[in-house]
């Protein structure tokens, strides 16, 4: 089972189009999330309000989501139960430059930066652009983070 998680975007996007090939797991983890115990992680500052919202992690997601998608509504959720797990903006410099040198987009970077603090260090993403599959390695082997699709992740809740 997963204590913690940081979820990128466009899962959340996914689980809206049916035309997505990942729309299945994705859909399915987003339950999964709702029926299960796993806490999301964001940067400080999160907020639902886009006018209190510090968090860049929260931008990029007021920013996709619409309110009446299934990723905002379980956001949502995740948020006002008390599910989700806030990261402070203070990473450490050595992990802050390697994360620098392995990642181009400065999202990303935050993304994978939240996800160094989790206790589980998974990171579900369907971005393939700018984590391709020898990326991930060197992640997994430099920082220690996972990045997983939205099925792995239902595999690694699923098991005990």
């Amino acid at each position: 089972m997963l204590a913690d998680l940081v979820i990128d975007t466009n899962v959340f996007v996914h689980a809206d189009n049916p035309a997505e090939k990942r729309y299945t797991a994705a859909s399915a983890l987003l339950n999964a999330l709702v029926d299960g115990e796993t806490e999301i992680g964001v940067d400080d500052g999160f907020d639902l309000d886009p006018s209190a919202n510090k968090s860049l992690i929260g931008h990029e997601y007021l920013e996709k989501l619409t309110p009446l998608s299934a990723g905002f509504r379980v956001l949502a959720h995740l948020a006002q139960s008390g599910r989700t797990k806030f990261v402070s903006k203070k990473f450490d410099p050595a992990t802050r430059k390697q994360i620098n040198q392995i990642v181009r987009n400065k999202r990303d970077r935050t993304f994978l930066l939240v996800s160094t603090e989790m206790d589980d260090r998974v990171f579900c993403s369907h971005d393939f652009k700018d984590f391709q599959k020898r990326k991930r390695r060197d992640i997994k082997a430099k920082l220690g983070v996972s990045i997983l699709e939205a099925d792995e992740v239902l595999n690694a809740m699923s098991e005990s």
